[in-house]
């Protein structure tokens, strides 16, 4: 079961394991209508024995909230009882940044205000509103891309002149019907 101290990069990095999309932003380019909706992750393995499945909701009205399970084993399958639940996320979303091959990449930046994790439905610590977080995103058919997992070591992105350039294609989102 991973400690709270191994996963506390994670848990500064988490804001970025949220894909979130403004509404005036991208009423021009369609991709609100293709984000709207819940998202689910595929096994992640954030090291030191680490691995997570996130799931995201999207409103399409800049608000959103999302849920992390943490798991003992490279196949998800077995929950180590803690999950981190980000249930207070406002966001924004600037023109499009450029294309990585067939993907348009948008910045976002993210703003948590409140955050609960939980260890077997025990509160371990609830977070209050953390600094802006500027990261990179793109969306294409029922497929979801984050940037968040190739920097999970760097920890969070707090300027913007730091942004990524990049999203990771290996460590993505499905749409959920």
């Amino acid at each position: 079961m991973p400690s709270l101290k191994n996963c506390k990069f994670f848990i500064l990095a988490l804001p970025f394991l949220l894909l979130l999309v403004s509404k005036s932003a991208l009423a021009e380019t369609g991709v609100e209508a293709a984000l709207k909706g819940t998202w689910k992750s595929v096994c992640m393995d954030l090291g030191s024995s680490v691995y997570i499945v996130s799931t995201a909701t999207f409103d399409g009205a800049g608000a959103s909230n999302d849920q992390v399970v943490f798991y003992k084993d490279s196949a998800c399958t077995t929950p180590t009882g803690m999950v981190k639940a980000n249930s207070k996320v406002s966001y924004s979303v600037g023109p499009r940044l450029g294309q990585q091959g067939e993907l348009d990449l948008y910045p976002m930046d993210i703003t948590i205000h409140a955050s609960t994790l939980t260890q077997n439905g025990s509160v371990l610590q609830r977070g209050g509103e953390m600094a802006k977080q500027y990261d990179v995103f793109a969306v294409k058919g029922e497929t979801l891309y984050l940037s968040a997992l190739n920097r999970a070591k760097a920890g969070p992105i707090t300027s913007p002149v730091d942004r990524p350039t990049q999203v990771d294609t290996k460590n993505i989102f499905t749409r959920q019907k």
